[in-house]
């Protein structure tokens, strides 16, 4: 999987500030233009952490574990979360 290196999941800091506004919204989700996707929202797709249902972008189960794990390692531009953490 696209971000992971020795079980872990390696994800931008702004990624997970952008995932951690999703989970807090009411839905969960939010409106996507057909055919537009943003990067951030691609990125977090790839990783399993958000999916895209008829135009909404949706939090995964695994993105929420995400946005409430503690990080095994940070730097300046990321977070790296063990991947046991996302199950």
């Amino acid at each position: 999987m696209p971000g992971t290196t020795d079980g872990h999941v390696v994800v931008g800091r702004k990624d997970l500030s952008f995932l951690r506004l999703v989970s807090a919204s009411k839905s969960g989700s939010f409106q996507v233009m057909p055919g537009v996707v943003p990067l951030e929202v691609a990125r977090l797709v790839e990783l399993g952490l958000l999916m895209l249902i008829g135009g909404r972008a949706c939090i995964t189960a695994r993105g929420i574990c995400a946005v409430e794990a503690r990080p095994v390692m940070q730097s300046e531009r990321t977070v790296t979360i063990r991947g046991v953490d996302l199950c």
